[in-house]
């Protein structure tokens, strides 16, 4: 768990900011593909259609081999846009250069982004740096103590995983508040 944390704090700049930066190349590529296609409808088939093929290529790059017609077919989908129209064709370049080039953070700091990203929408109804971290301690202890249901560490909590003993898998009885009848 410290290693995970050091490994957290020396990634907290970088943490949940990668669709910034995707963003900040984005807009510009954006603006030239409305110079091409006029119909906002077509624009958004198109870099959908882009971002598709790119990403289930990703996950054939990945190993996720039950991927495969579907990136084959985003492909064909995608060279048939591009067919015959050079315009077209260096847009899809670019916004697949744009979608490989984005830094991505480490797989901790995704972990914990996708653990986290449910409860980020509370976020803005903190009144303070305090409550904030009064909030992140909660969920981390909610976290800790939940039993995972599936997978290799199945039947388990966190915590029973790193051997720290607690009287109760309830982490509102952990805290002093009546288990539930």
């Amino acid at each position: 768990m410290k290693k995970l944390v050091t490994s957290l704090e020396n990634q907290y700049d970088e943490l949940l900011t990668f669709l910034d930066w995707l963003e900040v190349q984005l807009v510009p590529w954006q603006r030239r593909l409305a110079r091409v296609f006029s119909d906002p409808a077509d624009r958004a088939f198109f870099q959908a259609t882009v971002a598709r093929a790119w990403r289930l290529n990703r996950a054939l790059v990945n190993g996720h081999k039950q991927f495969s017609d579907q990136a084959a077919y985003a492909q064909a989908l995608l060279a048939e846009l591009v067919a015959g129209d050079d315009e077209a064709r260096k847009l899809a370049e670019e916004l697949l250069t744009i979608l490989e080039q984005t830094i991505r953070t480490s797989c901790a700091a995704e972990a914990i982004n996708s653990i986290l990203k449910p409860y980020l929408w509370v976020k803005r109804s903190f009144q303070s740096k305090r409550t904030a971290q009064n909030f992140l301690n909660l969920f981390i202890l909610c976290f800790n103590m939940h039993v995972f249901k599936r997978g290799k560490r199945a039947g388990k909590s966190p915590f029973q995983w790193a051997g720290i003993k607690v009287e109760t898998d309830d982490w509102l009885e952990a805290l002093g508040y009546p288990a539930e009848a």
